[in-house]
């Protein structure tokens, strides 16, 4: 996924992250997972999210890989 065109704009999209406000001091990453961990502590089956943004039209878009 290195080259992404934007499927609304096809301009040119860029790789990145959306961060949680609690945690900007250093950098951090969503993750998505299938569930929540047994000790409550986590996710089970965590994937981080990567985000693309659009340089156009600012439109998002983002997988868990």
């Amino acid at each position: 996924m290195n080259e992404k065109s934007c499927p609304k704009c096809k301009g040119q999209m860029e790789k990145g992250f959306i961060g949680d406000k609690e945690t900007m001091s250093r950098e951090s990453r969503q993750n998505w997972g299938t569930g929540i961990n047994a000790l409550g502590s986590g996710l089970d089956n965590p994937y981080p999210v990567t985000t693309f943004r659009c340089k156009d039209c600012g439109y998002l878009e983002s997988y868990a890989y």
